[in-house]
């Protein structure tokens, strides 16, 4: 029998002051947590938890503000976040079409989520100590398939 964790669940979320929020239907132990410098610098924090969700399955009222990222690989994302708060919600990138990567914070329920790897942990806070049980990448997945048999 399979965990809650591993069934698609419904996802609400939003923003810091309550202007956009967001419904999805997502897997809650197909979330992962990006060490990398950039995304410590852009959380503000040791890494982000992320969690990808179908683009189908997503929906978002409430007005965002994009604004490009360039990913470790050259591609550029866009962050979408509140126009009035500044909280980053959600990103999408050309290399997944199919999919909005949420950030794990603003889940409501952000507590349900768990990672399934841990990518770029060369350049995690050393402080930082991970679970043995839990997948880790030197850097990230190198491919479209790495990537889904990581998060599987």
């Amino acid at each position: 029998m399979s965990s809650n964790a591993e069934r698609p669940q419904p996802l609400e979320g939003g923003c810091q002051c309550g202007e956009v929020r967001y419904k999805a239907l997502g897997r809650l132990n197909r979330a992962y947590a990006c060490h990398c410098t950039a995304c410590q610098k852009r959380s503000g924090s040791a890494f982000a938890m992320l969690l990808p969700v179908g683009r189908a399955d997503f929906s978002c009222e409430g007005q965002v503000v994009l604004a490009p990222q360039e990913e470790a690989n050259g591609i550029l994302a866009m962050v979408n976040s509140c126009r009035r708060c500044g909280t980053r919600l959600f990103t999408t990138n050309p290399l997944w079409p199919n999919l909005v990567i949420l950030r794990g914070g603003t889940v409501d329920d952000s507590r349900l989520i768990s990672p399934a790897f841990h990518s770029w942990v060369r350049s995690k806070q050393e402080w930082l100590t991970l679970p043995d049980n839990i997948k880790q990448f030197e850097t990230q997945p190198s491919n479209p398939q790495e990537w889904r048999d990581a998060l599987s």
